[in-house]
């Protein structure tokens, strides 16, 4: 067996658990690539989607409360790291005009601003229920745009596949009819060239 089919192996067998940890751990990105997989049958979409919504807003939970933890003070005394981050939420800051919830929302699409943002978030202050309520929502529409994203892909393999092999077929049988035509066209010609 090889390494390919272990792991398909495990995703249907244990594809909650995966699809959990695809949220948690790989986030967006992870969220996709199992959308992708539901679309081509591994396992059923409604598990990528609620199972891997549930991790991403657990990971985002913890990004929002480890903004709040004081040893995260030390970090200014790292001045790369620091100036980063500042750079980042201050950019992000202005480009929603002080909006948390679109501020959430745009981290959501600029690559490597999330964590920031949550973090910043969480080190703001903002409370954790207005901040629930919007991680939440931006995070279910996000995931469902991702799992379909994903599904209409995998879909769209299938049908690359499925689409090819007709074409093969299509081709064969062409080539082989043309093939026919020419053989039987050379018999008739043959026997009327030995008439005349």
């Amino acid at each position: 067996m090889g390494v390919i089919e272990f792991i398909v192996e495990i995703f249907m067998a244990y594809p909650i658990l995966v699809s959990y940890l695809g949220g948690l751990i790989v986030a967006e990105e992870g969220i996709i690539v199992l959308g992708v997989m539901s679309g081509q049958g591994v396992f059923d979409w409604w598990i990528v989607l609620l199972f891997g919504f549930l991790g991403l807003t657990t990971i985002d939970i913890v990004w929002f409360w480890s903004g709040r933890v004081r040893q995260l003070a030390h970090l200014k005394r790292i001045k790369f790291v620091y100036n980063n981050y500042l750079r980042a939420v201050n950019f992000m800051h202005q480009y929603s005009k002080g909006n948390d919830f679109f501020l959430i929302l745009t981290s959501k699409f600029v690559y490597g601003t999330r964590i920031a943002v949550l973090m910043y978030m969480g080190r703001r202050k903002l409370s954790f229920y207005k901040f629930f309520l919007y991680n939440t929502f931006i995070n279910f529409w996000f995931v469902c745009l991702a799992v379909l994203v994903g599904w209409g892909t995998g879909k769209g393999m299938s049908l690359f596949i499925n689409a090819y092999n007709g074409f093969i077929v299509t081709v064969t049988v062409f080539v082989f009819v043309i093939l026919i035509y020419y053989i039987i066209r050379r018999i008739i010609g043959q026997k009327n060239v030995k008439r005349g």
